[in-house]
């Protein structure tokens, strides 16, 4: 049996009648999934993460678009492949091309 504290952290909560089975939590609520919401955000461009079929994952395999929408996912624990249609036009790199390197030379 998991502490509470790893069932937060893993995401899932055993089933009372069943200690070993694990019941998989929706998208979002992984700490990893809320960081692929910001990354496509904060670069303007589609995110993807790739992951493992495990029961006990940290992440589902998923897509995001350039502004943070979960375009399609796998669900944790599913095996399979995700494939999707994409915009490009929509992954514009704003934020990135708004990098300027000469402001950070080493001392």
């Amino acid at each position: 049996m998991l502490s509470p504290a790893k069932e937060r952290y893993l995401g899932t909560k055993p089933r009372n009648d069943a200690p070993d089975k694990f019941v998989p939590r929706p998208w979002g609520a992984s700490y990893y999934e809320m960081v692929m919401v910001l990354r496509s955000k904060e670069n303007s461009i589609y995110f993807a993460s790739v992951n493992e079929a495990l029961r006990k994952q940290n992440s589902a395999t998923s897509l995001l678009d350039p502004e943070g929408n979960l375009v399609d996912h796998l669900p944790l624990g599913k095996g399979g492949l995700l494939i999707q249609d994409l915009d490009l036009s929509k992954a514009t790199g704003f934020y990135a091309g708004r990098y300027r390197p000469e402001l950070y030379k080493e001392a």
